[in-house]
């Protein structure tokens, strides 16, 4: 399971830092991965996962809300959509 919140939690980093920092850089304990997930949230602060899958990130203003959903099971969302 926490192997998952890396991997999430990465995704919520801006494109500029994830291309300065390389996430094979980054030192995780054995058995875990990183990867990114979804790039392109601005401001992310909030996660929470719902029981069907679907990634709800919230922004820093609390105004947005994505819904973000990997349809593929890729391991990277290919749907986003906010309200």
């Amino acid at each position: 399971m926490w192997g998952a919140v890396v991997i999430i939690l990465c995704g919520l980093v801006s494109a500029s830092f994830s291309s300065s920092m390389p996430l094979e850089r980054i030192s995780l304990p054995e058995g875990f991965s990183i990867g990114l997930f979804v790039s392109d949230i601005p401001d992310a602060r909030s996660l929470a996962m719902g029981p069907q899958g679907v990634l709800f990130i919230g922004n820093r203003q609390g105004d947005k809300v994505w819904a973000v959903v990997d349809t593929n099971e890729d391991g990277s969302a290919d749907q986003s959509m906010f309200w």
